[in-house]
């Protein structure tokens, strides 16, 4: 799917509330991982952001999700973040958070600081 829609997301359009919502659901990581992967090279619409956030927030301050979806999940958050810029310190403090867990595997810790730095830019 991920595929597909990187070389042509308008492929998406039609589906990414469905794609959102299932986010909710108690899917296998890999489904989760999948879906996340794809919606974060995707526009999301304006009445879509409210979900998207408020699941990838979740992924992210959950301490056993996996890396790749909490990897996702910030990239999104931050492409919101974008659009939405006052929404830039509550994503700035779950990084924080994520950053000072003594656990937090490399890739976390370096999309996070990543993340942290664009955005001071806003």
């Amino acid at each position: 799917m991920w595929h597909s829609v990187y070389k042509h997301p308008l492929l998406i359009s039609t589906y990414l509330e469905r794609l959102l919502l299932m986010l909710n659901l108690d899917l296998p990581d890999w489904v989760l991982r999948n879906i996340v992967r794809t919606i974060r090279v995707v526009e999301l619409p304006e009445d879509l952001l409210g979900i998207a956030f408020e699941r990838c927030y979740e992924f992210v301050a959950k301490p056993n999700s996996p890396t790749a979806i909490k990897i996702f999940s910030m990239t999104i958050l931050y492409n919101i973040c974008k659009r939405e810029p006052k929404l830039k310190n509550e994503v700035s403090e779950i990084i924080l958070l994520q950053l000072e867990i003594k656990k937090v595997s490399k890739g976390v810790g370096n999309r996070g600081k990543k993340i942290l730095k664009l955005l001071e830019k806003f």
